[in-house]
Order: C-alpha cells, then structure tokens, then sequence
C-alpha cells in the first residue's frame, strides 16, 4: 500500500466559523477543507447517514479561532482494514508529519488533542465495500497551565511545577492504575511526597475547574520513579535441565525473583500469537540456580510449533522501598537442549514418490529419528524412521501430496522443542516434469516479494499452504478446487494436469511478487516447453500504471527477452482485456491459456520464466495468478501401436493447427488437433501449431508413419549406506518398429512401472528404492505407449555386494540328546535371541528338534535376522552275559576284558552319539604249576616229562571240567658260561690292572674264569691307548664384543692358550687365534622443503640429526648420522576488498566476487610457497521502508553493508521530506546509532526521500531514492 497521500488541490474550500455555534462538516471524496472553528462535527463525504465513497483521497485542517487554543477531536469511526482505508490525525497544518493518532479496520471511539494549535485529518479508501465511516466531534481547549514539568527527590518525592496564572484555582491530579490524589492550590506548584510504589510511571495533570468538561481530551505528562538499586554483568549457564545465572548488584539488601520463560509461535496459532511458561526462583544472593525439568520447566517440549526460544527475567524489591518487584532485566537466549540438533533441514532431492532430506551433519549425534505423516491425516498415521546419517529418502510418497517432516535427536525422547521440522510437496508424475516446479526450494527457483513499484525487493519464500490467504508462493493439488473469486468457474489446477503455483494472493495491500525458474535446455531430452496460466484481477477504474497487473517473460542467462512477441505479456487489469466477469464484483479473470515456446535453438543454455504479479499501486485491489510448467518434444506419438492399419495423431490443446505429409508439404491434410493417416514407414507427418493469441508464434511437430512397439531396457547403479542399499534405475526405454532393436528415433515410451518383489511401484521415469542388505534384488520394468495398448516387460536380476557379510549362526548344528548347544554369531551388536536371550553367545540342552533364531542389531545400527536348525539324536543302551576261563579275554561286541564282572562300553551312534552296552562277565578258573629248574649252558633239563636245554617258560596243556585249560609249567633256568669282553680306555704312558689285567698297549687279552654258579666263563679286554693333543682356532670379532666360546673370554687381538681334557680324559690344549675388526660412523648433511620427506632409510620431514645404526660386511655395527635442514614454505594471506562491479587486480590476481582464491610460488631454496588472497566485495544496499514501532526491527533506515563492511569510510547521508526540507544530515556513518531513526527526528509516517554520497579507495557512489516511514 502506499502510504503518501498526494493532496489534490483542485477543491480549496475555506471557511470561517463563528465561534457561537456548532457547524457540520463532510470531508470531500477528494481535495482539501479547511475549518476555522472552536467546535463542529466532521463526517466523511458520505455523510451522517451515507457510506464513504470507493474511492478517498481527502485532508482536512482545524484552526482554532480562539488564539493559544488546542483543537480536542473525539468521536467514533467504522472503517475497513488498513488496506482498504485509514484515517490519520496530525498535529499541525498539511505540512506536518507529526502523527498524533490513526484508525483502521475497527468499530470505536477515540479522543486527541492537538500539541501546537491546528489538527489536520487526512482519509484514504480504495474499496469496493465501504462503511459507515466516521462522525468526530472537535471543541477546543485553552489551557492556562503551560510547561508543566517535574523533579524527583528523595525516590518518593515528586515536584511538578507550571507556568501561567488562574482566575480560579488550579487542579493538580496524580494517578498510577486505578489509584488517583488530588490536591489544589493557587501558587504553581505542588509536591506530593510518600509516594507509595518505585518502579512504575506516575501520570499527572494541571487544569482549572473550566477545563472539567474536557478532561477527556487532556494530555496526562508522566514520570517514572526508578528503584534505588540495580543489576549489571549478568551472566548464565543453560544446561538441559538447569539454570544458572549470576549478576553484579548495586546493594546486597536488595531480595531478587529470578524468572525463566520459553517463547515459542505456536501451531494452529495464528502468526504472531506467542505461548510461555514460568520457572521462578527467590533469593538474597547476587547467584540463583534453576531446576528446568522437562516435565515442568520447558512447556513446549511436546506441543507443536516453531521459533522457540528461552528467556530470563530480574526482578528485585526492597522491603522499604516497595512491595512490589521491579523488573530490572529481560534477555532472550537460545534454547539448549539435551540431545544434538539436528539443524538447516533442506530437501536435497524431490520425486513424485520420494524425497531425501539432508540437514548439518554432527559428530555428538548417535543417530535421528524422522517423523512425517500427509499432513491432511491425523497424527496417528505418523510414520517414523531411524538414521545413523544426516539424510534420510522418505520412500512410497503420493505425487502432488504435502508432508510434514520432522528430524528429532535420536535421545530427545520426541521432544519439538529439540527438533527441526521442515514442509515438503512431491513433484508431480510423468516423463515431462522437466521443472520439478512445484519444488519451490529448488535451487533453480527464484521467488521475491516487494510492492507494486518494484516486486523484487526481498528474496524469499512466503507459504503457508495454498488454503491460506497470506501465501505468495503456493502449491494447488486438489484437482476439485475452483476459485471462489471467479464465481467457482475456474478450477485451481489446469484440466488433466496434478497441481499448479499460486503466485500473489487476494489480500490488496499494493503487493507484487515474481517467480523466476532457470532451466538448462537439453534438447536430448525436451525440445519444447509448455506454460499454462491463469489470472485472477480486479479492476478498480484507477489509471493504467496503478491497475492489477499481470507480466510473463521468457528471459535468457543474461536477463534479457528471448522473443518480444512470443515469450512475453503483460496485462493490466482493464475490461478491454475481454476476459471473464464475476457479476457484482470488479473481478475479471483469464482461464487457462497454453503458451508453447520452442528451446531448440537455446541448446545448452540456460533459460529463465519469470512471471510477476502486482495488486493496484493505491492497495485496495488484488491481483495474482496460476501456472503450470512442463517440457515435450517436437516428436508427436500415435495414439496406436502394434500392428495396426492406421496410426492417430494428436496435438496439444490450445493451438490452431495444420497437418501435412513430408511427401507433399504444401498440402494440407488437416486443420484440427487429430491426424488418421495409414501406416507407412516411408512417411513422417507435420504438424505446424500457432497461438491462438497471436498466429505468428509457431513452432512445428513431427510425427512418425511406421509401426510402433514399446522396448524395455534399463541400467542401474547403487551405493551402499549402513543397513540399507540404494539403487538408481535408469530407464532406457525406447520405441521399435519390430518389438525386438530400438528404432532409433530417440522415442521413449509413454507409461513406466517399476515393480519390485516386495509389492512396492513407481510410476517414475526413473527410480530410485533404497532395499534392506540383500544380495539379490528382483526387479520387473514395464513400459507402455499409447495408454498401454502395448507393453514391453523386462525381468531383471540384480546382484549387490555390500562391505560386510551377512548375519550368521554358527555353533552346534546337530548333537545328541542331553548335550549342551552352543551358538554365537559373526557379527557383534544388540541380540535378541528367539529363547529371550540377549547376550552375543548362547548355550543350551534341547530336548528335541528346535529352530532358534537371533534378531541383531549390529554396530552401524542395521537389523539382521539368521536362524538354525538344531537337531536332536538319540542314545542307545544293551545288556549282555558271558563266560569264559580265567585265561581267555572276552572280545565280543566291542569288549576287550577277562575281568570278571559288570563292564561298560561307550560307542557312537550312527549319528555320533553315545551309545551304551552293559557286559556281564564271569571268568571260570584255570590251573597252572610251575617246576623251577636250574642247568648250565650246554647241559639239557629231562626231568618231569620235559627234555628242554635252553631257558624258558615251558608248558603241558590238560583240561578242567568247565572246559579250561590247566598247564604244568617248567620254569627252566640256564645259567650262562660267560665270554664277556671288557672294553677300556688309558692315556699315552698310563697301565690298565683292573680285573686281573695289567696292560698299557692298545690291544685285545683274554682271562678263563668260573661263574658263581659252577660254569666257566671267558673274560675279554679290548684296550685303547688314547693320544694328547695340541689344537689351534681361528677367530673373528668386532671391536666391543667378546668372544666367549670353548671355555674363552677375550675382547682383544691376539693368540690365546688354554688346557682341557680329551673326551677319553686326556690332557689336551687349545690356541685361540682372534681377529678384532673395527665400526664406522659416517656423517650427511643435506635439505629439503618443508612437507617433503628425507628417505634413503631415515623417513624424515623435520630439521634436526638422525641415527641409522647398519653392519659392515664383517657383521659389525657402523652408525650413519644425517643432520638434516627442513627450509621453510611460506603461506600468506592478503585481505582485500573492492566495490561490486570492480576486478581485484593486484599480485597477480584478477577476481571480483567474494571469496578466497590461491596463488602457487616458489621460494630462492626452491620449495613451494602459497599466497592466498582473502577478497571481500562490497555492496550496499538500501531499504525502502522504515517501521519505527519500537519492535527491534526495521525501525532504522538501515543501510544493508554500509557499517559491517565499513564500504564507504567517507560517506554523506541527507533525509529529506515530500516538501525538500532536510529532516537528517550525517557523514561518516560508523555505527547504527548514526543512521536515520524517524522516531529520534519525530518524523511521521510517509514518503521521504534521500541523498547518499560514499567515497572509497576503488569506489564513489552516488545515490538517489525514496523511503516509507510505516507504523
């Protein structure tokens, strides 16, 4: 809206009122009255009994006939919303600024009394439904008490003093609440002292007793008492679940209230409608800790909502002073929760039946839990998914359908205060969804907002969902939907397609909004491109450039009209337009027009469709519009396929035609949409398509003749992500003239299915499907054309690989009966065992046959599932009873015993188990008697029965009466006759005399003797005589060693002697013949760049000296020392900064767009040094409205760079109002407090405009502009 309004000065009417009576006014519909008058009532033009007019445009000034007087205005007024019309009231003539009051959109009273004499009104309305308006009554006031003023002593005194002089007395009134003292007096000035309460604002008063009458329209001044103590230096600790805060105090009598709130905008609320919740804590200290549980302290934990956050409120009393608390301290902070924050959500790839959502990623973060539902379902269809990732793909989503996502910290227990939410609509269906447009946070997606003058003023999305008035950028899905504002004639969302974009809204208000869409033109895939829009306008009567206006452009890179003609429009709301009316109303509307544009010649270029929307310039009319975007190819598709006699082509509705053949293109076969034409292979058809809105914007179709089939084919690629694999299917779908090669004609097929085993399909071009980790993936791709009259089936087998293998069980498969299993897995994890365990390794004793199987979430939070048959076998027992004699051994069945007794057997089945047999043994006696007899060697036993000569055991078999053997054995003993030889070692020079012996040279001898037992015996001595002997070794050392063998202990060169025994005992002496040899230790000097790495052994990359210990070619130890230099690379960085539109050209660089950019150099040692350069580019930017309701925001004229890039060290910068007169002057901005605030310079709301002059080192800007002041 704009809020200047420009007087017409056509109608002066000034009139001169005597003061004796009342007078009634009407403002006019337009111009200027001027009253000079002491009372009267002013209507708006409509009268007392009328409405006001749709159009107002008028001022009326008060002049109060008695001199010194003050103009009081009371009345009642019932006017529309602030877009439609307002009333403002300003102190003084038409030139002042000074607002002392307004109305809007409201039914009430109001009074106001003028400061400095004159009171001027100015009325505005542009409308269509007009009120009753306004009736205000004025009087004026003449007030003898003048600058009145106060002081304050003591912190409950107050002194208010005035000027001028009475005929009666004065009237001093004190008021605070509901709370009122009076005192009167004829002197000009009072105190009133004890005043009972600090921290508030005291109003008070000056009148006479004339004056009552008018109390309503008198001016209270005010003043506040100030607590005698304060708080400074606050400081605080928010932890999840406490609060610390500390402060600085001026007096440590002083009692504090220490408050913790939450803030949050609340859903459904309407915008703006805030919530919180208090934690209140007391205490004498200057120090307070707050318990914030999460059941009590944070309110909005679990109630849905955005914005949030915290805050912490002071507030102290002294007992003496006050019984109430003086708020002394109030701060915002951040929330702080438990968990991470899962922080900046946006939508990395959007489908039509998925979606992946990405947002920061945070090391602290053991996982995330998302939740998103269609947000038209109630919250129990939620659905929610686990991720160890900072992404997630929301799979099997509706096209066209709205979702409410949600990421919470996979510990904060679902909380929405410690979540991020974010909205989202899938894309529509189809192979031509070239723009992905209703995707509007995609990047190629540019939406603004502004006024009518300049609609590009702001970047940024405003959406609240299409059912709500306030969006400018929106998506319609429900196909149903019509517009209530055309009379429900024109449906929201073209005929045959699944959604469109609202852009602009039906709220007036002088807004404009554009949306822009770049598209990088790939005539591989789309050679044509297809835009369907509709407006919807009123049309007030105002002049052309102030209409409701609608503008399409069809731009390329470089912002400029790609064709004039074809690729632009620009309507203002006008009844010459020829469109639709909605009787009773200004509404006209435009239903869905086609506008078909060929890209063909942008090939690899990219292209921009910006379309704008305005309401009217005055702000009481409305504007905006629909559109729907998608590409195609210049290639038209028969209706038909296979073997057919005929193929029918259709065009796109919205055109004029005319078909030809490319057998005779002068011919033409038809003028409408559809072509029959007979199938001949040998012919294309064309079809040449015009708009209707201008005949010279053309472009062509062509057609094939032949046979058409469809062909499948596809290709595919996956990643592999913990749990899960993602598989992007790539669909080469084609045409053939054969069902069996591709035809060649780059023709894709019409319809696409992709259906997977576990039941799930995507209608997708091409699909993605993330699957569970899984080896094997089935998939089945059915393409159709000419709605699947034919269809092409290909069933494909996929084969993943994941980096890890699968989940197993392994252990005791198979095991007998009453044995113990054991099982465990290949995987660690969190295990969840069909028998209930939970732990990684399980044993137990089956009974039978059981199948167990184990459920396990693994270390990268993927679930695993794996089973195992454990078979049971049995086991067998058997008894059995035998006999046999005491010298048989039973060997039957196994057994292997002549142990009389019960025996058993533990064997193995023919499954492996225990099988027991049970041997009931009895052993029947035998005889046996042994003869012991004695003989020489040579001599023979015959005594008994025997006749035996040599040594033994000897045996004669007789039989008892079980059948057993009884034996008389002969124990003979043959004593040997002894021809034993004695074997006998001496040293050289020694005498062997043993055993009867005396010999000393080598030698055999011989003795005859006799045994003990009578029988002859021969002794032997085989003697050696053993030499001495005198042997040298020869040895090698390095010098430190020892050489410590055969008894030696020598570290030095030389010839060593030493005595042993020979192994026959015989003195012997050994030489030691020893050779020392001598180590190295070499020294390197040498240098590298740092970064390099020394090698040849040493692997070093810092300066200093380093030790190699090696061997010589004699084993002994040398020593390598490398003292090594590392030379320096040098990294520098240079800040620049330049002006936008200047080149950075300095060392060598040459850049102009903010950034860090690098130059590689080489120093005099040769290494590598690096000189980044730190670019700043400056650019100011200045607002064009001002709001300086005391909100915090926009209440400066804040130029955007100017102070945080310090962009123009010298600057001038000169505020002037509609009149010229200077209202602010500053050079040399450095801080926000040198900027313009209206309210510092008591500026009133309206048009100003301003002066900017900068000098820089690489810049001088000079800059011109307008500004709104707005409350």
């Amino acid at each position: 809206m704009r809020y200047l309004i420009y007087i017409i000065t056509t109608l002066i009417l000034v009139l001169l009122v005597n003061n004796s009576y009342a007078q009634t006014y009407n403002m006019p519909a337009n111009g200027y009255l001027e009253i000079h008058s002491d009372s009267g009532t002013i209507y708006d033009d409509g009268g007392p009994t009328g409405n006001y007019s749709t159009r107002v445009n008028s001022v009326v000034t008060i002049y109060p006939s008695t001199p010194g007087g003050l103009v009081c205005l009371q009345g009642s007024y019932d006017i529309e919303d602030w877009m439609y019309s307002f009333v403002r009231v300003y102190d003084g003539d038409t030139n002042s600024t000074w607002e002392i009051w307004n109305g809007y959109w409201s039914n009430s009273n109001f009074n106001v009394l003028s400061v400095s004499g004159p009171l001027t009104i100015r009325f505005f309305a542009d409308t269509e439904n007009p009120r009753t308006g306004f009736q205000f009554n004025f009087s004026v006031n003449v007030l003898n008490a003048t600058n009145q003023t106060n002081s304050i002593t003591n912190n409950n005194t107050a002194t208010i003093t005035w000027n001028g002089t009475t005929t009666d007395h004065w009237i001093v009134h004190l008021r605070f609440a509901d709370q009122n003292w009076f005192q009167t007096t004829n002197s000009n000035s009072v105190v009133f002292d004890s005043l009972p309460y600090s921290c508030i604002w005291y109003e008070y008063l000056v009148y006479e007793p004339k004056d009552t009458n008018n109390l309503n329209c008198l001016r209270y001044n005010s003043f506040p008492i100030s607590p005698t103590f304060s708080v400074s230096n606050v400081q605080y600790e928010r932890k999840c679940d406490t609060l610390i805060v500390r402060w600085d105090e001026s007096d440590t009598s002083v009692n504090w209230k220490v408050n913790f709130y939450n803030y949050a905008t609340i859903e459904p609320q309407p915008a703006g409608w805030y919530g919180n919740h208090w934690v209140t804590g007391y205490t004498d200290t200057n120090y307070i800790q707050l318990i914030i549980s999460r059941s009590s302290g944070d309110y909005f934990n679990n109630i849905e909502g955005y914005d949030y956050t915290d805050g912490i409120v002071i507030e102290g009393k002294k007992g003496n002073e006050t019984n109430n608390y003086c708020w002394l301290y109030d701060q915002r902070i951040d929330p702080v929760c438990c968990c991470p924050r899962p922080n900046n959500l946006y939508i990395s790839d959007l489908q039509s039946d998925y979606a992946t959502i990405t947002w920061d990623a945070d090391t602290n973060a053991s996982g995330f839990i998302v939740e998103y539902k269609d947000y038209k379902y109630p919250d129990d269809s939620i659905k929610y998914i686990t991720v160890n990732t900072n992404s997630v793909t929301l799979l099997n989503l509706a096209p066209t359908t709205r979702y409410n996502v949600r990421v919470h910290s996979l510990c904060d227990s679902l909380i929405y205060k410690c979540s991020s939410k974010i909205d989202l609509i899938t894309s529509i269906r189809g192979i031509d969804n070239c723009f992905s447009f209703t995707n509007l946070r995609d990047t190629n997606f540019a939406p603004y907002t502004g006024n009518y003058i300049n609609p590009n003023q702001y970047f940024g999305l405003i959406d609240y969902g299409y059912w709500d008035q306030r969006s400018r950028h929106t998506v319609h899905y429900d196909t149903s939907e019509v517009d209530p504002r055309t009379d429900s004639l024109l449906h929201t969302v073209p005929p045959g397609e699944e959604a469109s974009v609202r852009l602009g809204n039906w709220l007036p208000g002088g807004e404009g909004e554009s949306f822009t869409y770049a598209y990088d033109v790939d005539t591989n895939v789309f050679d044509l491109m297809y835009l369907r829009y509709a407006v919807v306008m009123e049309n007030p009567g105002h002049t052309m450039t102030n209409q409701p206006r609608f503008t399409l452009e069809i731009l390329n890179e470089n912002d400029s009209l790609i064709d004039p003609v074809c690729g632009y429009a620009d309507f203002y709301a006008s009844d010459s337009l020829g469109w639709h009316s909605v009787p009773g109303t200004v509404t006209i509307w435009k239903d869905w027009t086609l506008v078909g544009f060929d890209i063909t010649p942008y090939h690899g270029q990219r292209i921009l469709v910006r379309l704008t929307t305005r309401d009217c310039d005055e702000g009481g009319h409305f504007g905006y519009a629909y559109y729907h975007l998608k590409c195609g190819s210049k290639n038209l598709i028969s209706s038909k396929c296979g073997l057919v006699d005929s193929n029918t082509f259709i065009a796109p509705i919205g055109f004029n035609y005319r078909w030809y053949s490319s057998a005779d293109t002068s011919i033409t076969l038809s003028t409408e949409r559809r072509l029959d034409a007979v199938v001949d292979s040998t012919l294309n058809y064309h079809c040449l398509v015009s708009s209707t809105e201008n005949s010279t914007c053309t472009f062509l179709y062509t057609a094939y003749g032949g046979y058409r089939y469809p062909l499948s084919l596809l290709d595919y690629t996956y990643t592999w992500q913990p749990c899960s694999f993602t598989v992007n299917f790539n669909n080469l779908s084609t045409i053939s003239a054969n069902g069996i090669t591709p035809a060649g004609t780059g023709e894709r097929c019409e319809s696409t299915k992709w259906i997977f085993e576990d039941g799930d399909t995507i209608t997708t071009l091409n699909a993605a499907k993330t699957f569970s980790d899984t080896s094997e993936i089935k998939v089945r791709l059915v393409s159709g054309i000419a709605n699947d009259q034919c269809i092409s089936i290909l069933d494909t087998v996929l084969k993943l690989e994941r980096p890890y293998p699968n989940l197993s069980i392994m252990g005791d498969s198979i095991l007998c009966k009453n044995d113990t299993a054991v099982l465990y897995v290949n995987h660690s994890g969190i295990s969840y065992w069909s028998n209930q365990d939970t732990t990684s390794k399980i044993s137990f004793v089956p009974l039978i046959d059981t199948i167990y199987s184990l459920e396990l979430i693994d270390s990268l939070g993927c679930y695993n599932i794996d089973s195992i048959n454990i078979i049971v076998n049995p086991r067998d027992t058997t008894y059995i009873t035998a006999e046999i004699c005491d010298n048989e051994t039973y060997t039957l069945n196994g057994f292997n015993t002549n142990i009389a007794g019960r025996h058993e057997l533990n064997l193995l089945s023919q499954f492996n188990c225990d099988s027991t047999v049970y041997l009931n043994l009895i052993v029947n006696p035998t005889y046996n008697d042994t003869i012991y007899a004695e003989i020489c060697n040579g001599s023979v036993y015959d005594s008994n029965g025997f006749n035996d000569s040599i040594a033994g055991f000897y045996t004669l078999q007789l039989q008892t009466l079980k059948g057993c053997d009884s034996i008389v054995n002969l124990n003979l003993i043959v004593h040997p006759t002894y021809n034993d030889t004695i074997f006998a070692y001496v040293c050289e020079g020694e005498v062997y005399s043993s055993y009867g012996f005396n010999e000393r040279v080598t030698g055999f001898y011989t003795q005859n003797l006799q045994t003990i037992m009578g029988c002859d015996s021969i002794v032997n001595l085989n003697l050696f005589v053993g030499e001495k002997y005198n042997d040298t070794i020869f040895a090698e050392i390095c010098k430190g060693e020892i050489y410590n063998q055969f008894g030696f202990n020598e570290i030095g060169q030389g010839l060593y002697t030493h005595s042993f025994l020979s192994q026959y005992g015989c003195d012997s002496i050994v030489n030691l013949s020893l050779l020392v040899y001598e180590p190295y230790c070499d020294t390197i000097y040498d240098t590298i760049c740092n970064g390099d790495i020394y090698e040849y052994g040493f692997n070093a990359d810092s300066s200093g000296t380093y030790i190699q210990n090696l061997n010589t070619q004699f084993g002994c130890d040398s020593i390598l020392v490398l003292h090594l230099q590392v030379n320096p690379t040098f990294t520098d960085t240079i800040k620049g900064n330049i002006y936008k539109g200047n080149v950075y050209n300095k060392f060598g660089f040459n850049e102009k767009e903010t950034g860090i950019y690098e130059q590689k150099l080489q120093t005099y040692l040769g290494c590598d040094s690096i000189i980044y350069l730190d670019l700043q580019v400056d650019n100011v930017l200045f607002p064009n409205v001002v709001t300086p309701n005391g909100d915090g925001v926009n209440d400066i004229f804040d130029i955007h760079n100017l102070i945080k890039q310090n962009a123009f060290p010298e600057n001038e910068l000169i505020i002037y109002n509609r009149q010229g007169r200077v209202v602010y002057k500053v050079k040399n901005i450095k801080t926000k407090s040198d900027l313009w605030d209206p309210k510092a310079t008591s500026s009133s709301d309206g048009t100003y405009f301003y002066r900017f002059f900068g000098k820089r080192h690489d810049k001088v800007l000079e800059f011109n502009g307008s500004i709104e002041v707005m409350r």
